[in-house]
């Protein structure tokens, strides 16, 4: 499905990023919803400062 999904996204004109998270501006994509987590940590960080972010990280257990 991979790669059918890829064809599809390539004839919408969309640059496929081999990443788990891509941030282009002010707009965040992710490559499932395992990686939410790291968007609502990233999003945090954006809005409080990355110091909130990575103490709440260390608090709920998901350090790096």
């Amino acid at each position: 499905m991979e790669g059918r999904r890829r064809a599809q996204l390539a004839e919408f004109g969309v640059e496929v990023v081999d990443a788990p998270l891509v941030r282009e501006g002010n707009v965040t994509t992710s490559t499932s919803p395992a990686t939410a987590v790291e968007v609502a940590l990233s999003l945090l960080a954006d809005l409080t400062g990355r110091q909130t972010a990575d103490h709440i990280r260390h608090l709920t257990g998901f350090s790096r």
